[in-house]
């Protein structure tokens, strides 16, 4: 079309003739300083009391997460103190005798999740913890996994529903003297779950069924029912609500020995029972990379 200018040019219509040039967009590289990481810090403390007993409890946790259309990692530690004092008090009020006791717990444990379809993955968990609570000076396991989601994973940043089966190995050394006789143990189990969950713009709703068995004895078993609720109150600062309703069938680490009934009222061991539930407010911050947009919730 240039070529016909000459041809236009010393007539009366070269005033209605106009040539624009319009330049190629250059696309700016965008550099993300934190490489696609992302992480979160947390703690909390509460404390409460009366004449004649005292209870604080201190928790922090960190975790590290990275996330790609083929690769997800995420990693967390986390510790938990709790402190009691009671006191027992004589005839003329005066305290006679003060009863403390402190449990504490530890944990750390990672995921490692590869895509491998738009509804299927595989993965690895791992998970170390002590609790003083649950007689264990240590466990760590492994479980590779599986997940299936009926939705398409480019569809997990509105909704998904996702079930998994993982099967693996755990060691663990014991305090004490197990109801079964065992100061450490290996042990082989395995794990069913369904997640669901649907996200808007105001938060999240979820749910999540879990059942566990070992394999040594299918009779010790435990299965939960867990709903969930995040709401977003600004950038980066949520509310979170969790609940969990359990039934147990599987505590193998239980004490041998008969508890005392001071450590029975102070709750400071685990105690044989068929059922749990827990229900837990706080909130949460993020932060890091603005660029780790990519969603890709397997596992």
């Amino acid at each position: 079309k240039l070529g016909l200018v000459p041809y236009v040019l010393g007539t009366p219509q070269v005033k209605y003739l106009s040539v624009t040039y319009t330049a190629p967009a250059v696309s700016e590289e965008v550099i993300d300083p934190w490489n696609n990481w992302v992480f979160e810090i947390r703690g909390g403390g509460s404390a409460r009391g009366s004449s004649t007993s005292r209870r604080n409890n201190i928790n922090a946790s960190v975790s590290a997460r990275r996330v790609t259309e083929e690769w997800k990692f995420e990693s967390g530690v986390s510790r938990q103190i709790r402190n009691k004092a009671d006191d027992e008090l004589n005839d003329a009020g005066g305290i006679d005798t003060t009863y403390k006791s402190q449990t504490i717990s530890a944990s750390g444990e990672f995921l490692l999740v590869r895509s491998v379809g738009e509804q299927l993955s595989i993965g690895v968990q791992g998970r170390a913890n002590s609790s003083s609570f649950s007689n264990t000076d240590l466990s760590v396991g492994f479980w590779p996994a599986i997940e299936y989601n009926l939705y398409p994973y480019r569809e997990s940043s509105q909704r998904d529903f996702r079930f998994i089966y993982a099967a693996g190995i755990e060691y663990r050394q014991y305090a004490d003297t197990t109801v079964f006789n065992k100061l450490e143990e290996l042990l082989l189990s395995h794990l069913f779950e369904v997640n669901i969950q649907y996200i808007r713009p105001w938060g999240q709703l979820g749910l999540e069924f879990e059942f566990n068995q070992y394999f040594h004895d299918l009779s010790k078993f435990s299965w939960s029912l867990q709903p969930r609720i995040n709401l977003r109150v600004a950038k980066g600062l949520s509310v979170n609500f969790f609940g969990s309703f359990t039934q147990v069938r599987d505590q193998l680490h239980l004490v041998k020995e008969k508890l005392s009934a001071t450590e029975i009222l102070q709750g400071d061991t685990d105690r044989a029972t068929t059922f749990r539930f827990f229900f837990s407010a706080g909130l949460s911050y993020n932060f890091g990379s603005r660029y780790n947009n990519v969603v890709n919730d397997r596992f």
